[in-house]
Order: structure tokens, then C-alpha cells, then sequence
């Protein structure tokens, strides 16, 4: 009986061990894909950047990838609304399969000044400002005013009948 105990014990003892090695392969492993499934953040241009937006910028162009249409704004109203939809905050999170749906240009007497790529889609609303590489350099959060804007836009400019 004795030899049974002696024999059990260290039977229980890698047993154990293999449980545990198991469970930190699969804490390790969830870390991993957790982590793996967000983009790195990047810093939001401030709010010194977005005022001087604001006061300079007379023309924005929107070029959207995937859609047959793009746009232009030059209205001095509408361009001072389109730039009050970029938050000086960043966005909570960034999901790895967010993908740019366009590109925007903010133009001051000519002279491309700041350059965007847009984010529209659940969990990825935001603006990732460029430079002169085309590198992403800054996350800047979308408000609630500029999502449901795009929204209005998309819907007229994609279903036209149906925006009326």
C-alpha cells in the first residue's frame, strides 16, 4: 500500500503540472489574440491643430475607395462643420479590421494642409491623419455629430430615392 501512495504521488504531481503548463499556454495564448486584434494607437492631433483647422481650411475633398462617387466641400459653413466632427480625443480602440473607407484633404487657398483617411463602421469611427508619406501618424476620435452626418450622407449619396 505503501508503494501504491509513493508510486500515486508523483502520478499526480505531473499530472497537475501538465494542467497548469495547459492553462498558462491558454491565458498566453488569449493574451495574444487579444492584443493581436487591436491596431496600435496612435496620438489624436490637439486641439491647438483643430482650431487652426477651423480658421484656415476652405475646401475639403473626400475620396472614397470603394464607392462610384466622391465629394467636395467648399462652403465656408459646411467646411467649419466637417472639421468640428474631429475630436481632440483619440478613439478607445482601434480593431485590427478596420479598414479606411476614404481619404480627406483639407485645403487652404489651394495648398493641401492636412490629409485624413476615414473610418466609418461599427466600433471604428475615427480619422487617421496622415503625412506626406501617407503614414497614419494620428488617431483622432469621430463625434457623435460628424457619425451621424456620414451617416445621412452615405444613405443619400448610396440610395438616393430613398433619402427624400
Amino acid at each position: 500500500m505503501k508503494h501504491f501512495l509513493f508510486l500515486l504521488l508523483p502520478i499526480l504531481l505531473v499530472v497537475s503540472s501538465c494542467k497548469n503548463s495547459t492553462t498558462e499556454t491558454n491565458t498566453t495564448n488569449s493574451s495574444t489574440k487579444t492584443a493581436t486584434s487591436t491596431k496600435a494607437m496612435l496620438p489624436p492631433i490637439n486641439r491647438e491643430e483643430i482650431i487652426q483647422l477651423y480658421e484656415s481650411v476652405d475646401h475639403i475633398d473626400y475620396i472614397f475607395f470603394d464607392w462610384n462617387f466622391s465629394m467636395n466641400q467648399s462652403d465656408e459653413n459646411a467646411v467649419k462643420a466637417a472639421v468640428t466632427f474631429i475630436s481632440n480625443e483619440g478613439p478607445k480602440a482601434v480593431p485590427a479590421d478596420c479598414k479606411a473607407i476614404g481619404h480627406l484633404v483639407f485645403i487652404s487657398k489651394g495648398e493641401f494642409i492636412k490629409e485624413a483617411d476615414l473610418f466609418f463602421a461599427e466600433n471604428c469611427y475615427f480619422y487617421a491623419f496622415t503625412n506626406e508619406q501617407g503614414r497614419q501618424t494620428h488617431f483622432n476620435a469621430m463625434t457623435d455629430q460628424g457619425i451621424g452626418f456620414y451617416q445621412k450622407m452615405f444613405a443619400q449619396a448610396l440610395n438616393p430615392a430613398q433619402a427624400n
